[in-house]
């Protein structure tokens, strides 16, 4: 089990659900709605996924990850559609 906190640094009320910043091994598929989220390791930004009106993820801000070969860069960018995530693009 991944222990996780979320604290709400920001944002909330109105039509903006906020910025959560979390930690863990990765972000959850279903988040408050209109928000995002922000997964740090060791201190650092390392992804931010934004939350349409249904807390469905809408798009995925990779700052950095595991397997960098050189041919990624960051940031880059994957859309969601249809509960995938998409391809990575810059």
């Amino acid at each position: 089990m991944i222990k996780i906190n979320l604290q709400l640094f920001g944002g909330g009320g109105g039509s903006s659900g906020g910025n959560y910043k979390m930690t863990g091994r990765s972000l959850p598929f279903k988040g408050r709605p209109n928000s995002t989220y922000d997964l740090y390791k060791n201190g650092k930004r390392v992804q931010r996924r934004y939350y349409n009106k249904d807390g469905e993820p809408s798009k995925d801000v990779d700052y950095h990850h595991g397997g960098a070969d050189g041919v990624h860069t960051f940031p880059h960018y994957h859309d969601w559609v249809n509960g995938k995530r998409g391809k990575g693009y810059k």
